[in-house]
């Protein structure tokens, strides 16, 4: 027997099993990756998904407010009524100012006549008297079926989320109120609180008047039967196709392109006052970095089959302890990248939101008193803009240390998003909350933060209220937040059913 020949022969085989099993391990692994990548995109689409419908119900729930507080001023629906111009300029143009100012991006303040008559443009006091039935189905609408309507509208110099009113003095109809915010206010929210990039599509039908009269400082793109506003930090390459966006629009599929590996995929329908879709909002990610992770272990497999063998023969139990460990790690990264905010070790806001709803259900069956504090930072913009981004995270490093040691273990904490935190306080009734939050407020100002010195927070409380959906709790201490901004900062607000948003 020829024993180099059945040497080298088991030889041979070890190294094709070797290189196989190799092979094998990562390619699992490279799956593994892969299917990383997909789960940490879905979790960014849901989130954005469930925040783009909270931010839009709370807007329109504040617009709505506004305007139902302007129309109590019986002055007011006179001058409409009288269709007194001057009158009503002088009668409300201070709370356009106010409302201008906590929002740059409201956009205008408009009265009309039952007929569609432009009575008084508040943001251009110069243009009135023009027919809108034309231009304008949503003030026809609102002036036909006299009740609130609101949606997304292209208007003549603007693409705006709007909220439109009837308008009654002396329980008469006299006309009609609108409200109109740039849907480049919701980009702005999305960026500054999520980092996240986003951009409007509308199909060119519907922009037909925006075309006519558009202005120059309003930038978009248009591709083929469509048009794409803020698009320019949304990383499109300039060779995007309407083919590309198509497939986004009905696929969600991932875009590559060249040296580009772009995920989009559309958060919700933008839509009209009759609920029907007029446009698309779709978020951007730039996913170069884990893409050429996983690329990379393309060529990892082709080399170890060619080069490797003998080596890896050796090196097989270590190979399969390292692979173990990639994905243990791998599986830690997604856990922790699901409920744990990067920068302050807190919850995140898709954690926190499980935990209220088990303390809900745990509320409701053991009738439980918890409550829920909503609170942010006060002008924390002043203080990046003051001393930089580097001292704002730090702030929002030791604020989050400040309230661990603070809360009680029983307690759940955690950043609700950018500058703002939550808190859901267990087995306490409102009496007891509202102490507590006193301390923790009086506790905050009184600390030394680094460069910054004194900083204070606002804080909005509400019961966790188990005879509505929790969202209804959330949304109430979100309100009570807003009344607490309103009256001068640094304040404990307990929501009740007088608590309003305040411009």
């Amino acid at each position: 027997m020829d024993y180099n020949k059945l040497k080298n022969k088991i030889l041979f085989m070890f190294l094709l099993l070797t290189s196989f099993l190799i092979g094998v391990i990562l390619l699992v692994q490279y799956k593994i990756e892969q299917n990383t990548i997909r789960d940490m995109i879905t979790i960014e689409e849901e989130k954005l998904q469930k925040v783009y419908q909270y931010s839009i119900d709370n807007f329109y729930l504040m617009y709505k407010s506004l305007g139902l507080e302007i129309l109590t001023n019986s002055e007011i629906t006179k001058a409409v009524k009288n269709k007194d111009r001057e009158k009503l300029l002088l009668l409300t143009n201070d709370t356009y100012k106010k409302m201008k100012k906590v929002n740059p991006f409201f956009h205008n303040m408009h009265f009309h006549t039952v007929n569609n008559i432009s009575i008084a443009r508040v943001h251009k006091p110069k243009q009135f008297g023009d027919d809108l039935s034309k231009i304008r189905p949503m003030i026809v609408a609102v002036n036909k079926e006299k009740k609130i309507l609101q949606g997304v509208e292209v208007g003549k110099h603007a693409i705006s989320f709007r909220v439109a009113f009837p308008i009654f003095h002396e329980d008469k109809h006299v006309g009609s109120l609108e409200f109109g915010v740039k849907i480049a206010y919701l980009n702005k929210l999305l960026k500054d609180k999520f980092d996240t990039n986003s951009l409007f599509i509308f199909h060119n039908k519907v922009l037909t008047s925006f075309f006519k009269h558009t202005k120059d400082d309003i930038t978009y793109k248009t591709i083929g039967e469509i048009s794409l506003f803020n698009y320019k930090d949304s990383y499109l390459p300039d060779n995007f196709s309407f083919g590309d966006l198509d497939k986004v629009l009905h696929n969600g599929d991932i875009y590559s392109l060249n040296d580009s590996n772009l995920y989009l995929a559309e958060i919700n329908k933008l839509r009209n006052y009759e609920n029907k879709p007029i446009g698309h909002i779709v978020f951007t990610i730039d996913m170069k970095k884990f893409f050429n992770k996983v690329n990379n272990y393309k060529l990892t497999i082709i080399l170890s089959f060619v080069i490797f063998g003998v080596i890896l023969l050796l090196m097989l139990s270590k190979w399969f302890s390292f692979f173990v460990n990639e994905v243990h790690i791998n599986q830690k990264k997604l856990e922790e990248l699901s409920h744990v905010d990067e920068l302050t070790g807190l919850f995140n806001r898709r954690k926190i939101v499980e935990l209220i709803d088990c303390e809900y259900d745990r509320s409701k069956r053991y009738k439980i008193n918890d409550c829920i504090i909503i609170f942010d930072i006060d002008h924390f913009k002043n203080v990046n803009d003051t001393y930089g981004h580097n001292i704002g995270d730090t702030i929002l490093k030791e604020l989050s240390q400040l309230l661990k040691s603070t809360i009680r273990k029983t307690d759940h904490l955690g950043r609700w998003g950018g500058e703002e935190f939550i808190i859901i306080a267990t087995e306490t009734d409102i009496e007891s909350c509202k102490i507590f939050t006193e301390k923790l407020r009086s506790k905050i100002e009184n600390f030394n933060f680094t460069e910054a010195g004194q900083v204070t927070c606002s804080f909005g409380i509400a019961k966790l209220d188990i005879d509505y959906d929790y969202k209804e709790s959330i949304h109430n201490s979100d309100l009570a937040l807003y009344e607490a901004k309103h009256q001068g900062r640094n304040k404990v607000v307990e929501f009740n059913s007088t608590t309003l948003v305040s411009s």
